[in-house]
């Protein structure tokens, strides 16, 4: 769950709202499982810290933790049927999440009913014996033989019980032996055209206008727009960390605008990815706002702004991108703001810009569905799934995210 915006990896999670967060995952989970393979939502449960996280004790009162952390889970298994779930790093009060026999046994199993596959984060097993008592059945990445000596040690010992071993490897094997079956039907290829337009579809749905003044939107045939950002040529269509993935074909926006019924005066980069002024890009920028009817302003936060293992430090934009746009509307006040983030963000330079439309991270079709809003082909009618406040201390958990001692207090 979102708990804090400044979470690194509120990029690549559905909501803060365990209601919507539960249903995406069990559609999510329907999907991807109709392909023959397995679904794995993670991490189970109470992750929502990048710092310290393999050794951050998430301490949490049952009610939060029934309402809030485990709700999404809960839909996910139980409408979803989700065949596999990957536990977390961090401990829940007191007990790493690997080796909780409350949230493992007790809860996903007796409660919900699951019966699939329990799996650790990459190095995220603390003692693989008492996870196995637990009903945790796979260890990754690739362990070595260590857990292994001390699996059947324990059993000798009669510190585990043949009855646990045998339910983990019985677990296993049914894993294997169903996928190995639908292996034989799985698809090899598919038709990669369709799935960029099914991703186009994607991006076009869930991108939110958040502002549209004296309705500058959708722009007018022959419009004169100046395209200026560095996400306009580099577009920032996903994230960083585990969840990267292998796209076909990125588009971007400075490629495709000539396709549209706009007359383009200029494209330029306007700011440094990397946070720095640039005097000679600024300059350019606002010769090319001079000219222009419209400014088009691709902005949002950048690769090192959100990733795994590291949480953000606030909830600004780079200053070198609001110091541009300070200038830009200086020359010209009819600029439309483009972001791309995944996370929420601070916006107090809102008032510069007459439209605000939201990509988040849109894909790699994110920019032909984007300049298919602004041309008004599509309506944009996505919703956002986060609050947005307007600074970061008027959020619930403003004074105790991030955790400053091994335990996080969910107050």
């Amino acid at each position: 769950m979102k708990r804090s915006p400044l979470c690194g990896r509120n990029f690549e999670y559905f909501s803060e709202d365990p209601y919507l967060a539960g249903k995406m995952a069990a559609a999510y989970v329907r999907g991807i499982q109709s392909q023959g393979v397995y679904a794995c939502p993670k991490h189970f449960a109470v992750n929502s810290q990048e710092e310290r996280r393999m050794a951050m004790d998430a301490v949490v009162d049952e009610r939060t933790l029934r309402e809030i952390y485990l709700t999404g889970f809960e839909i996910a298994v139980k409408e979803g049927h989700a065949k596999a779930i990957m536990t977390s790093y961090n401990e829940v009060n007191e007990e790493y999440a690997n080796e909780n026999k409350k949230l493992l046994v007790d809860i996903l199993r007796k409660e919900w009913g699951f019966d699939g596959l329990v799996v650790t984060d990459w190095g995220g097993s603390n003692d693989h014996v008492k996870g196995v008592m637990c009903q945790s059945d796979l260890e990754m990445p690739a362990p070595g033989l260590s857990s292994a000596r001390e699996l059947v040690t324990a059993v000798k010992e009669g510190c585990l019980s043949m009855e646990a071993f045998d339910l983990c490897v019985d677990q296993v094997l049914d894993a294997v032996l169903n996928l190995s079956k639908k292996e034989e039907t799985k698809k090899t290829d598919f038709d990669q055209k369709s799935h960029h337009a099914l991703a186009k579809r994607a991006a076009a749905e869930s991108a939110v206008l958040l502002k549209n003044e004296g309705n500058i939107l959708p722009l007018k045939e022959k419009t004169k727009v100046a395209l200026i950002g560095d996400f306009a040529f580099v577009p920032r269509y996903q994230g960083a960390g585990s969840s990267m993935v292998n796209p076909f074909e990125v588009e971007s926006m400075d490629q495709l605008i000539h396709e549209y019924d706009l007359q383009v005066v200029s494209k330029v980069h306007g700011y440094t990815r990397d946070g720095e002024p640039d005097a000679a890009l600024e300059k350019e920028a606002l010769e090319a706002a001079a000219g222009a009817e419209v400014v088009l302003y691709c902005f949002g936060l950048d690769e090192i702004s959100e990733s795994e293992g590291k949480d953000r430090e606030h909830m600004r934009l780079p200053q070198n991108q609001i110091r541009l746009l300070n200038e830009l509307v200086k020359v010209n006040e009819n600029i439309v703001g483009i972001l791309s983030a995944g996370s929420s963000i601070e916006m107090p330079w809102q008032h510069c810009l007459k439209a605000i439309l939201h990509g988040y991270l849109g894909g790699e079709a994110g920019a032909g569905a984007i300049l298919d809003i602004l041309t008004g082909k599509i309506n944009p009618s996505g919703r956002l799934a986060e609050a947005y406040p307007l600074r970061y201390e008027d959020t619930p958990a403003f004074r105790y995210y991030p955790a400053s001692e091994r335990t996080s207090e969910y107050r």
